[in-house]
């Protein structure tokens, strides 16, 4: 693949409104576009993370030097409660944010891979190809890998959302999002949605003049896939 750094012209994928928890409303204005297909209270734009990641998704858009878009991506990282989240029994509480930020040192082919598989795993089973609730936070995050990191991880953020939504699916029993508060929300269809709705970002991508035969084919196959889920 070819790694040359290229800017992304499109907009932040969350909403400015609606900064926190407690002033969330769950309006369409101000919820994030992610989340609107399964809007059932405010709380639950506090339970899937989204007021956090906002604020960091807007700092970087703000940001110019990759270097510290890094930094902001971690502190959003570290800044979301994982402990709420359902995960593997085999992926201890330290392991998701260490493997997400993992992903901001991958530099080649082979690290690319490993981070993949590393990853897949830390939410799941990447051999058997499937995932647990702790997916949900974890979108918006590789979200902003995608739009604001360098190029190795931005490809590997990529190729796990990629398999995330066409290749994955949730793990036995774990098929649905449990609030006390809130109606169970099927996972499969809520990670389905909220991948889906970042197709602007990857459309972006696409129409860069720097791509390799194989990223833009890869590329174009993504957005066809999109495409063809919704």
């Amino acid at each position: 693949m070819m790694m040359d750094t290229g800017e992304l012209a499109a907009g932040p994928p969350f909403s400015s409104e609606s900064r926190h928890c407690e002033e969330a409303k769950p309006t369409k204005q101000s919820m994030p576009p992610l989340l609107l297909p399964w809007i059932a209270g405010r709380s639950i734009e506090c339970r899937l993370g989204y007021s956090i990641v906002r604020r960091f998704a807007e700092e970087l858009w703000l940001m110019e030097d990759r270097k510290s878009a890094r930094s902001v991506i971690q502190d959003a990282i570290a800044a979301q409660d994982w402990t709420q989240w359902l995960r593997p029994p085999s992926s201890p509480e330290w392991r998701i944010p260490a493997e997400l930020k993992n992903i901001l040192d991958v530099h080649d082919e082979p690290s690319s891979w490993q981070s993949v598989m590393n990853t897949e795993y830390a939410f799941g089973n990447s051999e058997s190809g499937t995932y647990y609730p702790a997916v949900v936070p974890a979108i918006p995050i590789l979200a902003l890998i995608v739009q604001h990191g360098e190029e190795w991880p931005r490809w590997t953020a990529i190729e796990i959302l990629h398999d995330w939504l066409f290749s994955f699916y949730p793990e036995q029993k774990q098929g649905w999002v449990i609030d006390t508060n809130l109606p169970a929300v099927d996972l499969q269809r809520l990670v389905q949605a909220e991948i889906l709705n970042l197709q602007s970002i990857f459309e972006e991508i696409g129409k860069r003049d720097d791509l390799s035969k194989g990223q833009r084919s890869y590329i174009d196959d993504f957005l066809t896939g999109l495409d063809d889920d919704r």
